[in-house]
């Protein structure tokens, strides 16, 4: 939530009686911090059974680009090697690129 509270739901064997109201529970959550994380749209990631790739333009043609992504928040997806802030990315969407296919890309607004 806004304040920053987890929900978690206690999973495993039961041992004596369920909690109830009242029943408190403490946990240690990691959380990473990556400032300098290279971010792309979700919509922007191509991923065929377990590898993910991305397009870029090169010479105006779409260049299939193997990328490992790190983490995804459904809006946003990390790529942690594959691709570097100088490329151009292409944002798929919906659409089927080829590698080599000729594009006509726009910078976004």
């Amino acid at each position: 939530d806004p304040r920053g509270r987890l929900r978690v739901q206690p999973a495993g064997p039961k041992r004596g009686r369920a909690p109830g109201p009242g029943f408190f529970a403490w946990g240690m959550f990691g959380v990473k911090n990556n400032n300098d994380a290279l971010l792309v749209p979700v919509e922007a990631v191509v991923m065929e059974k377990t590898n993910a790739f991305v397009f870029t333009v090169a010479d105006g043609k779409a260049k299939k680009m193997a990328v490992k992504l790190g983490f995804n928040d459904g809006a946003k997806a990390e790529i942690a090697s594959g691709a570097t802030e100088q490329d151009r990315v292409l944002l798929v969407g919906k659409m089927t690129l080829t590698d080599g296919q000729p594009v006509n890309a726009k910078d976004a607004p």
